[in-house]
């Protein structure tokens, strides 16, 4: 009489989890939310946390004058998404300062004011912004890419 075993290999994962909310961090300037400052600084976003890549920036209205918010060489190299919201007749700007990836799309435009996104290398070296899922340009919106160039001297 044979013995017959019958020997299971292998293994099943089954991965049961609640879809990931999108986080919304909100821009609040360290509680003034027309103040400009730099993206990596937790104290100006509502949350105390820097929005990282499964979070979305919200940058809120500018009630007057003229906020600068920038990316600057110490934030997170990826968000997830960026959202610009301008309604008053004022200047919402975001500068990158460094390479970033946002991973859904970006959205700008204004319908009062102007929103800007400005393209800032350092003086040595160029940068770049990827939003696969694209960047839309609505009226009022400007993007913006500024050039640095090296100095030369020439001797005769």
């Amino acid at each position: 009489m044979k013995n017959r075993q019958l020997i299971l290999l292998g293994s099943i994962a089954i991965s049961l989890s609640a879809p990931h909310a999108l986080a919304a961090i909100t821009w609040d300037g360290s509680g003034t939310n027309d103040a400009s400052g730099n993206w990596s600084l937790n104290t100006n976003w509502d949350t105390d946390v820097v929005p990282g890549t499964l979070d979305a920036a919200v940058l809120t209205d500018v009630t007057t004058g003229s906020r600068t918010v920038s990316f600057d060489t110490v934030a997170p190299g990826t968000v997830l998404q960026i959202d610009l919201n301008q309604t008053s007749a004022a200047t919402n700007q975001l500068e990158f300062l460094k390479t970033a990836t946002v991973t859904n799309a970006i959205t700008l435009g204004a319908a009062a004011g102007t929103e800007e996104i400005r393209l800032t290398p350092p003086t040595t070296a160029g940068i770049t912004l990827s939003a696969p899922g694209g960047i839309t340009l609505n009226s009022g919106g400007l993007l913006t890419m500024q050039a640095n160039f090296a100095t030369t001297t020439q001797r005769t």
